[in-house]
């Protein structure tokens, strides 16, 4: 197995990948407060990147988080480049590296996030 994730089992999407929320994420992940939490980790830098879909699903308390983060890696470049990508909820976008955490960016309370491999 060229890649380690954190989970057992990762599903690949059958279908052609949307910038939407799908009805069945592959893996859930809850954010509370501070939590960092890392979907996915390869074992060598080296190898291709696996591609990820990562969406906020939803908000679980009341106040809802404004926005969780994407980040890959460090949340910064060498030349102080940001590595990271909000997102709002019901948003998905792509991302590719060989370490990606998700955290709650602003706001206070609850987030359910969806991650499914694309590649």
């Amino acid at each position: 197995m060229r890649a380690l994730a954190l989970f057992f089992l990762l599903p690949v999407l059958a279908g052609p990948a949307t910038a939407q929320p799908s009805e069945t994420p592959g893996i859930v992940t809850i954010l509370n407060g501070k939590d960092r939490k890392t979907v996915f980790l390869s074992e060598w830098a080296s190898e291709t990147p696996t591609t990820l879909r990562i969406c906020y699903l939803e908000a679980l308390s009341d106040p809802a988080p404004d926005s969780v983060m994407v980040v890959l890696g460090s949340p910064y470049d060498t030349a102080g480049n940001p590595r990271w990508q909000k997102l709002g909820p019901g948003e998905c976008s792509f991302f590719s590296g060989p370490e990606v955490f998700v955290s709650i960016s602003q706001g206070a309370g609850i987030a359910r996030v969806g991650t499914d491999i694309v590649k």
